[in-house]
């Protein structure tokens, strides 16, 4: 699995083609609606063997919509890619999304990157950078040393 291949994908309704196979292609067979809390309206597929979780949430809830959809539209959220660091999924062994590995620590992801992350007060443990169509957030669950996770998700301005 190409982590880049999100990109194109992330903000698109399930129902896309496009979506559907980037589902099929991390190893998940379950449809969202399938999947779907209404106390937190939304869906949360995971492939644990993988180390992949997708979220999809309901149009009417989100926060920016990069576009018109369907009424009750299930759209792609989040995608989110695990290193070693988490007990519940086994380490992502794909490429990873902007040229990031999970060893390079805060300052190497900037580099890599090209910017320093999105000051949003969540503290040294999260990092948020944002480009045109999705955002980019790092996870240092334990130091600023080493990703816990990478997740590619909507924009949030």
């Amino acid at each position: 699995m190409n982590g880049n291949e999100f990109l194109s994908v992330i903000g698109l309704p399930y129902v896309d083609g496009r979506v559907k196979g980037i589902v099929a292609a991390c190893g998940i067979n379950t449809n969202p609606k399938e999947a779907f809390n209404s106390a937190t309206s939304s869906a949360r597929l995971t492939n644990s063997a993988e180390g992949l979780e997708l979220t999809f949430e309901d149009e009417r809830h989100l926060e920016s919509k990069s576009r018109g959809y369907d009424e009750r539209s299930l759209v792609f959220v989040n995608a989110r890619m695990y290193s070693d660091a988490s007990d519940e999924f086994k380490p992502f062994t794909g490429i990873l999304p902007r040229g990031l590995s999970f060893d390079m620590g805060l300052k190497d992801v900037e580099a890599a990157l090209g910017k320093k992350p999105v000051k949003d007060g969540k503290g040294p443990e999260s990092a948020r950078w944002e480009f045109n169509g999705h955002c980019v957030i790092v996870s240092f669950p334990e130091n600023p040393s080493k990703i816990g996770s990478i997740a590619i998700q909507t924009p949030t301005v």
